[in-house]
């Protein structure tokens, strides 16, 4: 549960996430009271053609990889992470401000559970990459 009104304060606004993001974080996470700004409607990928299949103008996506006896690090994820961040790299966004930018290392963060798959990753992508 998020905290009670009592012993502090939540902050129901986001001024990061996606509306599409945000409904699904907050009725996973915040029982549905975070909101996005109406700002963070204007962000979005700007797809070139034949873009990744994995990317899509905003929201998550569930990728599922086929893979066997991988428990702290996997191969063909960190491959299918790769393929997904060097296609990323050629594409654009619109920001909050209708702005339109080139994606950077500076704009995609990494998160993986393990050490061994960090390092992996690591291996696998330019640098510099931000991971946890």
């Amino acid at each position: 549960p998020t905290i009670p009104d009592n012993k502090g304060i939540f902050l129901k606004t986001t001024w990061r996430l996606h509306p599409e993001i945000c409904h699904f974080i907050s009725d996973v996470v915040y029982e549905g009271k975070l909101l996005p700004h109406t700002d963070n409607l204007k962000r979005k990928l700007l797809l070139n053609e034949g873009h990744d299949s994995a990317l899509k103008e905003f929201g998550i996506k569930f990728l599922p990889i086929d893979h066997d006896g991988c428990s702290q690090s996997c191969e063909e994820e960190a491959k299918r992470i790769a393929d997904i961040y060097n296609n990323l790299m050629k594409q654009k966004y619109i920001n909050e401000d209708g702005k339109i930018n080139q994606i950077t290392s500076e704009d995609i963060l990494i998160v993986a559970p393990y050490n061994q798959q960090v390092n992996l990753l690591k291996s696998k992508l330019p640098s510099p990459v931000m991971s946890l």
